[in-house]
């Protein structure tokens, strides 16, 4: 038998490390997986639970507070004997939140939440922050966080995020034969002067901030299906408003109502939507970057494109159709630049 060469050697010992990392690997994600899905078992169904979170003004009596529910308190009594029969009684947390006088600085409100299906929306003057729906609490938990910073300014974080691991939670959910179960609607005072942080991880949501009191908008959208829209103009003008979609399908429309100065927004890969309709009180600068994948920005014929507003896709720099334009002095203007690396981009008008 002939003499195995150094190199020969060498490449022996190599592929018997290869062969060992392997099987380690493939033990070590068996052990898990086993772990998961005893964990699941354990665990059982992710069956949604019914929740009514209320975030209470702390200067305002009980009665009031029922009073300031109106029609809302029906339905309340009853998710609140739904919950009784499950030994789960309904949370209110204290919140000294600010007054509406004008001097008073906003609550910086953080809305943080991943896997699911979410909704933001205004709820009347006079009215309390609520998040109310199902979620499978075996599986996830919804917190609020105040915080109060040196300058006397107020936070308050609203989180909702998975207690268990991945693997648990896929095992869990292929173990039950249906989809996820958390539905969560997070409702904001239209009286409430808020500095608004949105989060949004996996999952879906559907945003709606027309007629609140926002002094400042930034919004992060990972995975999945979201949309912001401003179906009604906001109670005030904003500073500014700044949206990161990660990827998936995002849509931001009617963003004349918001008010706002400027916006300043991302798409990454996956499908876009800019929709410039709704009323524009004031001219606006608008800076739109998108990575890959197809973007639509609609442009209403009653608004005019400043003569600085420029689209550029890939390396051409496309030129703006102004035909249909509105000629009118008194017509808002708007600064759109568009910057788009891959994929296409198209500017319509309507």
């Amino acid at each position: 038998m002939a003499k195995m060469t150094g190199w020969q050697k060498g490449c022996l010992v190599a592929g018997l490390g290869c062969v060992s990392v392997i099987v380690l690997v493939v033990t070590v994600t068996g052990i898990a997986l086993v772990w998961a899905a005893s964990s699941a078992r354990r665990l059982g169904d992710p069956t949604p639970d019914p929740v009514s979170r209320t975030i209470a003004r702390a200067d305002r009596s009980a009665n009031d507070r029922n009073a300031a529910r109106g029609d809302d308190s029906r339905d309340d009594r009853q998710d609140d004997r739904r919950r009784d029969r499950r030994d789960e009684p309904s949370v209110e947390t204290s919140l000294v939140l600010p007054d509406e006088s004008g001097d008073d600085e906003p609550l910086r409100l953080r809305i943080d939440m991943q896997e699911g299906r979410f909704e933001v929306r205004s709820g009347p003057a006079g009215s309390e922050l609520r998040v109310d729906g199902t979620f499978a609490s075996t599986y996830y938990e919804l917190t609020d966080e105040r915080d109060e910073d040196a300058d006397g300014g107020r936070g308050l974080t609203i989180r909702f995020r998975s207690s268990r691991s991945l693997p648990v939670r896929l095992f869990a959910g292929l173990m039950a034969g249906r989809g996820n179960p958390n539905r969560l609607t997070v409702s904001i005072p239209e009286d409430l002067l808020v500095d608004l942080s949105l989060r949004f991880g996996s999952g879906q949501s559907e945003v709606d901030l027309g007629g609140l009191n926002v002094t400042e908008l930034d919004g992060e959208f990972s995975m999945g299906q979201h949309e912001v829209r401003f179906s009604r103009p906001t109670a005030r003008e904003m500073r500014g408003a700044r949206f990161d979609g990660q990827m998936g399908e995002v849509s931001f429309r009617d963003l004349g109502n918001a008010r706002a100065l400027e916006f300043d927004i991302t798409t990454g890969m996956g499908e876009g939507r800019v929709d410039l309709g709704g009323t524009w009180q004031a001219d606006a600068e608008v800076s739109i970057r998108h990575s890959m994948g197809d973007l639509r920005v609609d442009v209403p014929n009653e608004i005019r494109l400043s003569e600085s507003s420029r689209v550029r896709v890939g390396n051409e720099t496309r030129r703006l159709d102004r035909r249909r334009e509105t000629d009118r002095p008194d017509a808002p203007e708007i600064q759109l630049r568009l910057t788009a690396s891959m994929g296409e981009a198209r500017v319509r008008r309507y």
